[in-house]
């Protein structure tokens, strides 16, 4: 990899990057809630034109932003088809752009070798490629989130050092006209007027600069709310920190603050395992887990801005800054959600969705302050078990600004969510990019012989494993494909020869193993994703019994659900595949009385509603039309045979 020139790489890249984006990338159904929360918001705001206030069937949905649901109403709009494949394309897209953008923007910071280890390891990590293809915040999010903390790194570099190389030149020059009281009048002169010129220059790059991270940061906002701040947050932190020169002695107090941070997260979190073991509320001491994070940000935060110098106050106007256009761009939309729904309903809206998940978590989001610990080696694999390399001392010193940045900012916005009670691996996503980056340049300084020694060991020893282990994996995941997932067997024998491919030329060459451990590692991403196959299509999936309510009630029949959850009249997934806002009931005696009247009546129950209510419901009409079918088990019944019905 190191003799194949920029061109030839970025051909590559974007030939792997379009491969793992687009790949079979429209061949599962949406079946999860979370996908069809983003899928279905933009076809019915096609079908209703109402772009301000996003819907699932029929009903508000404002738990997120509608920035991706408005491009994927765009791509419906362009293509004219409301499917699978339109509904993940933006996410698609916004994960081949930020391949690029960590690329782009490592070779700046970084170097050319540490931008192409890190391209690479952010194209292949496993549960970055799986997010990628699904029509889900996280991705975009990411490359928001990145494109605004690199560009407010930049904007605090050329907000401080304002002057360029001609100046020192010019300096020489005035030091060597010493005796020439014309020529250093001249010079001095001269060297006035440029200094001013790079002066306004440097102002203007670092507004340039700041409006762009404003933008990326106002898309995050326009994706998911409040919590990009806690990026930006840490980010802030970071740099303050590292413009410290006295950062080795105070980060030591900050260290010791912060493990007794993670001490009360852990009571916390004790205590809402024990509160639902006793049947209290689970928020009983939920006011540990912000003390928590208040006490760890602020470890952090108050020495650095006390040791940070003057040139805190621009490190602190860049950040502010990035912050008000970040509010600006959100402010239209947020401005017509108030006038619609009113102030109440935000703060509302704004307590469930932000601040009770910061202490309370809910039964499929909850984990200990260690969640993310062996988290991130799974996300990140084979990289991830790279990531003890970021404590290197001498990595620490020779690095560059960005290096020690990307480490900083990095694990501070992973030790945030550490200690706020909500966890899922997919908050902690736009960390990555800063990760993977240092893990890049790392790479690049051992394959150079410039790192420690036991940096060096460790990456022998995972370069030695990852081989077999890659290997073992693929095959495993290929008898899992031809054992659950038939529909994929030609696609996954073509993943197994490339990986064969791969194995085969790594083994021949030592050497040039490392460079071949991204495709293996591919291959191997891209055959579990095929192994998942059979989690989103046939009997799992309720693709063709939502398509067939929805085509009964375009045909004029009168079709009902029995309302599915609490939040959902039904299944976002559900709402997406029928095409059109499915009537729900809550009453049986109205469905009973339905199916024994002559009208045509039709049905969607779960299979356990209907085995609860079957002595009020005849034999005859409990018998399933459809079904069942999705994990949920999902049933159509009627009091009359299914009609032929063409389709949409």
């Amino acid at each position: 990899m190191g003799k194949m020139g920029s061109v030839q790489f970025i051909l590559l890249l974007a030939v792997l990057a379009a491969f793992s984006a687009f790949f079979e990338l429209g061949r599962r159904d949406v079946t999860e809630d979370n996908e069809g929360q983003r899928a279905t918001p933009p076809a019915e705001m096609i079908r209703s034109g109402n772009y301000v206030i996003p819907t699932i069937n029929g009903k508000d949905y404002l738990n997120k932003p509608p920035l991706l649901y408005w491009a994927i109403a765009g791509v419906y709009k362009l293509t004219g088809d409301v499917s699978p494949l339109t509904a993940r394309i933006p996410t698609a897209l916004a994960y081949v752009a930020l391949v690029f953008t960590v690329y782009l923007a490592g070779r700046r910071a970084l170097g050319e070798h540490a931008a192409r280890w890190g391209a690479l390891a952010m194209l292949v990590s496993p549960y970055v490629m799986e997010r990628g293809r699904y029509a889900e915040l996280d991705i975009p999010l990411t490359l928001a989130m990145f494109l605004a903390i690199v560009a407010a790194h930049a904007a605090v570099l050329t907000a401080s050092k304002p002057r360029a190389a001609v100046l020192v030149g010019f300096d020489a020059a005035i030091m060597a006209a010493a005796d020439a009281p014309k020529a250093r009048a001249a010079l001095l002169l001269v060297r006035g007027v440029t200094r001013a010129a790079v002066t306004a220059a440097s102002k203007q790059r670092t507004a340039l600069l700041v409006v762009t991270g404003g933008v990326a940061f106002g898309a995050g906002i326009l994706l998911k709310g409040p919590v990009p701040f806690l990026f930006l947050a840490a980010a802030f932190i970071a740099q303050l920190a590292l413009m410290s020169d006295n950062l080795p002695r105070w980060s030591v107090s900050s260290a010791r603050w912060t493990i007794r941070a993670m001490l009360v997260g852990i009571a916390g979190w004790l205590a809402s395992l024990a509160a639902v073991a006793m049947g209290w509320p689970p928020g009983i001491l939920g006011f540990l887990t912000p003390a928590a994070l208040l006490l760890m940000v602020g470890a952090w935060l108050i020495p650095a801005w006390r040791n940070a110098g003057p040139a805190k106050w621009r490190c602190a106007g860049v950040f502010a800054g990035i912050s008000a256009v970040g509010l600006l761009v959100f402010a239209p939309w947020g401005a017509a959600v108030l006038a619609r729904k009113g102030l109440p309903y935000v703060i509302g809206l704004l307590q469930s969705e932000s601040l009770q998940r910061t202490h309370t978590a809910t039964a499929i989001n909850s984990g200990s302050p260690f969640y993310y610990v062996f988290g991130l080696i799974g996300m990140m694999i084979p990289w991830g078990l790279l990531l003890p390399c970021h404590m290197s001392r001498q990595s620490w010193k020779d690095g560059p600004a960005f290096y020690r940045f990307s480490v900083f900012a990095g694990w501070l916005s992973v030790a945030i969510f550490s200690l706020i009670a909500g966890k899922e691996y997919e908050y902690v996503l736009p960390a990555l990019p800063l990760l993977l980056l240092a893990t890049g340049w790392q790479l690049a300084q051992r394959i150079g012989g410039q790192s420690a020694l036991w940096v060096t060991r460790w990456h022998e020893a995972w370069q030695g494993a990852m081989l077999p282990l890659l290997a073992l994996a693929t095959l495993g995941f290929l008898i899992t494909v031809f054992v659950k997932s038939p529909g994929v067997w030609v696609q996954a024998v073509l993943v197994a020869v490339a990986a064969l491919a791969c194995i085969t030329a790594a083994w021949r060459n030592f050497e040039r193993r490392t460079a071949i451990l991204p495709l293996l590692a591919l291959c191997a991403s891209m055959m579990w994703l095929l192994s998942q196959d059979y989690r989103y299509t046939g009997q799992r999936s309720f693709r063709p019994l939502a398509q067939t309510a929805g085509r009964l009630l375009k045909a004029g029949y009168d079709v009902e659900a029995v309302k599915m959850t609490a939040a959902f009249d039904v299944y976002p997934g559900f709402a997406f595949h029928a095409g059109t806002a499915i009537p729900t009931t809550t009453d049986p005696e109205n469905v009973r009385r339905k199916l024994l009247d002559k009208k045509p009546y039709y049905c969607v129950v779960r299979q356990k509603m209907l085995d609860e209510a079957r002595a009020s419901v005849p034999a005859q009409l409990a018998k399933p039309l459809m079904g069942p079918l999705g994990t949920k088990k999902l049933i159509l019944i009627g009091n009359a045979p299914l009609p032929l019905l063409g389709r949409d």
